[in-house]
């Protein structure tokens, strides 16, 4: 995807079915693909922005992503299968590289969304 003066002059297919929620952490862009199930990566460099790994990583539940969300080294997505709603957490190294994901059953059939947030800073350095 290439943009000139506000308008985009070229796009490219990812080869994944509905890509539908994006988010950013550092360069990366991630993009939660719904309709197949999997986590592409993206590099924005400028004005253009890249594919950089059609499948960064699949859903480990199978169900469709329906929100992604990262802050730090932690990427987390949010699906739905079979009544029920999983949320994914991955850790990322310097590369964009995803780890083998951690996923809790939500507890709600159709959760929607996910918000990952730093730890708070309480000041307190005592160990």
């Amino acid at each position: 995807m290439a943009r000139r003066a506000g308008a985009f002059t070229s796009v490219i297919n990812a080869g994944q079915a509905a890509p539908c929620w994006m988010t950013r952490s550092g360069k990366y862009l991630f993009t939660a693909n719904t309709g197949s199930h999997t986590i592409s990566r993206l590099l924005g460099t400028g004005n253009n922005v890249f594919v950089d790994v059609s499948v960064a990583a699949a859903i480990p539940s199978g169900g469709a992503p329906s929100d992604i969300d990262a802050d730090g080294d932690v990427l987390g997505v949010v699906d739905h299968i079979a009544g029920a709603s999983h949320l994914t957490l991955f850790t990322m190294n310097g590369f964009g590289e995803l780890s083998d994901p951690i996923t809790v059953d939500a507890g709600a059939a159709n959760a929607n969304g996910v918000a990952i947030m730093p730890a708070l800073d309480t000041g307190d350095d005592a160990q």
